[in-house]
């Protein structure tokens, strides 16, 4: 039986807004950018690819627990 490296869970900041897409005239132009390399370097620190990713999101309110799934 072939095992899976264990993945570590990660909290990944989104920035204010859609922040790498938005024109940014709030402070110094390269306010996002490592960010941004730290989000592009992070597969490169992962022991495996991912099968599968789960994501909690505190912009989503509902009654009950509540999920959804997106297919490959």
């Amino acid at each position: 039986m072939t095992r899976t490296p264990t993945q570590p869970s990660l909290f990944i900041p989104h920035g204010g807004g859609p922040c790498f897409f938005m024109e940014w005239n709030m402070g110094p132009r390269d306010t996002w950018k490592s960010m941004e390399a730290w989000l592009r370097s992070l597969g490169d620190t992962l022991p495996a690819r991912p099968r599968a990713i789960v994501v909690i999101s505190g912009h989503w309110e509902e009654q009950a627990f509540t999920g959804s799934d997106a297919g490959k």
